[in-house]
């Protein structure tokens, strides 16, 4: 159960931070060429794999500006490969795909909110499309879920069969991915991407200009302010669930999912910030937040499957099977989510390497 180029300036002059240019960027293709289909079937594997999230690879000695570009990238080759994958890839392993997909614009959103006031930052109408494509994907994920995992556990647990409506051309993700929406927004990003480096280096204790700001480049944290930012933002964060673990029993389900988008942006910094931090330490705080996160996946699913069987009550009384059911998961699963985020807040946040 699961998750190229443009020139260098646009029309308006801006840079890095400013909007991106109308007209076409660069054609994006994304079915494997004949040379790495080729490799790929060498090598026995005549399907593309999944493409999980790997650590960004940049040094100690980097300024901000680039240890974002190489969290991009990643992010970037992260979403890309699985794109790839629901286009041209086996069809039973769709559901992984769309789910690490989804995990990829996560973690690049999460990486820009990570590096805010850093480094450049796009504006945000350059975001809409992933934060769209996203959505849209949500709901071929919730489908996934519901089929894979709650109604097999309400079979064996005796529920009587619950008729679900067919679903529609919106849940299909590889249509999503072919439409000229997503490949204009796929182009605006690489654009995007290739005009990062002509950003400049902020001087010590300059900050870097307001998000959005189109005027001029944003300057890039340089490598000793880099440290210490991060470390004071992880703690800060930190601070943040610590409260929140506190007040657990008080938290209705908007601000649960609240909560759960700020663990997984904890744990996305801590991954991307790992070059500038003391290994000590961190391993064990990221093992709490990475069990934290699955945690509360779970619970996110109990939620999605109780929507989905309450909006069938009307044609389908025998959903209130399931709804008696999912209401005792719940609150086990809330149990569970309060002891992990308890065990956090006790972890000390990762130190800077000094």
């Amino acid at each position: 159960m699961t998750r190229s180029n443009d020139d260098a300036q646009n029309s308006s002059g801006s840079r890095c931070g400013g909007p991106l240019a109308q007209g076409p960027i660069v054609s994006v293709d994304l079915n494997l060429d004949l040379a790495e289909r080729g490799a790929r079937r060498s090598l026995g594997q005549p399907q593309p794999a999944l493409r999980k999230s790997l650590a960004p690879a940049y040094d100690a000695s980097a300024d901000a500006l680039q240890a974002l570009a190489a969290v991009i990238d990643e992010c970037v080759a992260q979403i890309a490969h699985n794109a790839i994958g629901l286009l041209d890839g086996d069809p039973a392993l769709r559901a992984e795909h769309v789910h690490q997909l989804r995990v990829g614009i996560r973690r690049l959103r999460s990486g820009l909110r990570c590096f805010a006031g850093w480094a450049p930052q796009p504006v945000e109408a350059d975001l809409d499309g992933l934060k769209a494509l996203f959505t849209d994907l949500g709901a071929c994920r919730d489908t996934d879920v519901l089929d894979s995992g709650v109604i097999a556990d309400l079979a064996r647990a005796g529920a009587p069969p619950v008729a679900w409506l067919a679903a529609t051309s919106v849940n299909d993700p590889a249509a999503l991915l072919r439409s000229e929406a997503m490949q204009h927004t796929l182009r605006q990003w690489m654009a995007w991407r290739w005009l990062l480096p002509s950003a400049t280096q902020a001087e010590p204790g300059q900050a870097a200009a307001p998000a959005g700001e189109a005027a001029r480049p944003s300057p890039a944290l340089a490598s000793p302010a880099l440290h210490r930012h991060a470390e004071r933002r992880l703690a800060r964060w930190h601070q943040r669930l610590t409260a929140e673990a506190r007040a657990f029993d008080e938290l209705d389900e908007p601000a649960v999912h609240a909560l759960r988008k700020r663990v997984k942006r904890q744990r996305y910094a801590v991954e991307f910030l790992a070059p500038l931090l003391r290994r000590r330490g961190t391993a064990r705080y990221l093992a709490g937040l990475a069990a934290l996160q699955d945690r509360m996946g779970e619970l996110n699913d109990l939620f999605v499957a109780r929507d989905r069987y309450q909006a069938r009550l009307p044609d389908e009384p025998a959903a209130w099977f399931a709804l008696g059911w999912l209401a005792a998961r719940i609150e086990q699963a809330r149990r569970a989510v309060q002891q992990d985020l308890l065990r956090l807040a006790e972890l000390a946040p990762p130190r800077a390497r000094r």
